[in-house]
């Protein structure tokens, strides 16, 4: 691997800056800290993002000022809407493209090459955070490339670009904000259908689900509930479920383990992306797989605690000051999206050799906020870490390289 090609930035416009949001909710999550620091460094520019219905629901939950370029969220399937998509990047001109880590490398060469704009940047890593190869087609579509920096967050993958361009900037977790309007209501309507008062009543969150391919990924859902049972009763709360369309199984199978017990509720409807970032705005804590409402909570600034298997938490991790992730350390891991994922030959050793006591453990400590500072063992291989593992050293490398001004090798 070459080192990336270096353009002149300092001749190059920076009034229109293009980059993608179209991918689930935590990538796009996990995209904000970029949006963030480049509004502040421009903020008098047009910066846009493609975007699909989702996606232009979480960015419409920040303070970026972004322009939305439609983008259909299945594009193999929607030829017709990826054209248009296509002809509003081509419409918008911009001057600057960058293609966040861990986006689908033929769909961003694509797109780089039909963009028209003079400089397109790619980052490369993989969906581990890992380096990605090449092709000579798919590098002539960028005029600079950066490798991956070992050991780094998808969110310090992102903002190590801006180094490069010459931009200051200290690392920062993605900002969500939660409407106050829509918090009363619905609050309203907790209090009105399930009797829960998030005013003045103590609730932990909890996500039992993902997207039906990546099921994988999910902790054995008996653990789940024994643990959140135990929590619950010990702290005199109770476990308010969010879920999604994909999730209803795994909720009616929830109740059915909780049985008559008044702790476990399940909202009483299915939340819009705004509705739930306010419940999760009121939430003493969010318990969750790896998944885009993990992302969510942290971007609201709630605790939260997360179970990792497969997937990488170094990369992928919810990204906040508040932020836990528990997992262990295989030898056949991480390998998502890799076929191992999902074919394991292991029987998910990765999720099933993590304890119900290492999580309940983690989960009371982050509830009177007594955080990790490194990376501590606590089970029989099972290890909890602060989201991001590297924080203030990254920066300073990427401050230094900056500096420097040399690329990675």
């Amino acid at each position: 691997m070459t080192g990336p090609s270096f353009a002149p930035f300092s001749r190059i416009p920076r009034n229109r800056i293009l980059t993608f949001a179209h991918s689930g909710i935590g990538d796009t999550i996990m995209l904000l800290p970029l949006l963030q620091v480049l509004r502040k460094a421009w903020p008098d520019a047009a910066i846009a993002c493609t975007a699909h219905p989702l996606t232009a629901e979480i960015l419409q939950l920040t303070d970026l000022n972004v322009d939305l370029l439609p983008w259909p969220k299945n594009w193999r399937r929607k030829p017709f809407g990826l054209l248009r998509g296509l002809a509003s990047i081509r419409a918008f001109r911009p001057d600057i493209l960058i293609a966040p880590p861990a986006m689908n490398l033929k769909l961003a060469s694509w797109t780089a090459r039909m963009s028209g704009s003079p400089e397109r940047i790619a980052m490369l890593a993989d969906s581990c955070g890992g380096h990605v190869d090449l092709s000579s087609f798919h590098r002539g579509a960028f005029t600079t490339v950066f490798p991956p920096r070992e050991n780094a967050h998808k969110v310090e993958q992102s903002l190590g670009v801006l180094a490069f361009l010459g931009v200051p900037f200290t690392l920062q977790p993605p900002a969500l904000r939660a409407h106050p309007d829509l918090v009363s209501s619905v609050s309203d309507r907790l209090m009105a259908e399930a009797r829960v008062d998030l005013a003045s009543e103590k609730v932990i969150c909890a996500h039992f689900g993902c997207e039906p391919a990546n099921r994988g990924k999910l902790w054995p859902l008996p653990r789940m509930v024994s643990t959140l049972k135990e929590v619950c009763r010990k702290s005199a709360m109770r476990c308010l479920v969010l879920w999604g369309p994909d999730d209803l199984d795994l909720v009616q199978e929830a109740q059915r383990s909780a049985g008559q017990d008044s702790w476990l509720v399940p909202l009483p409807w299915r939340a819009t992306f705004p509705e739930a970032v306010s419940i999760l705005a009121g939430a003493e804590l969010m318990v969750s797989n790896d998944c885009g409402m993990a992302h969510a909570a942290a971007g609201v600034g709630a605790r939260v605690v997360t179970v990792f298997g497969p997937t990488n938490p170094r990369f992928l991790g919810p990204y906040g000051s508040r932020s836990v992730v528990i997992y262990n350390k295989p030898n056949c891991g991480p390998c998502y999206p890799e076929p191992n994922f999902y074919r394991c030959p292991h029987e998910r050793r990765c999720l099933t050799e993590i304890s119900q006591d290492s999580v309940a453990k983690v989960i009371f400590r982050v509830l009177i906020d007594d955080y990790p500072s490194a990376e501590e063992e606590v089970g029989d291989g099972v290890f909890c870490s602060p989201i991001p593992f590297v924080g203030k050293d990254a920066s300073r490398e990427i401050a230094e390289r900056k500096g420097s001004g040399e690329p990675d090798d």
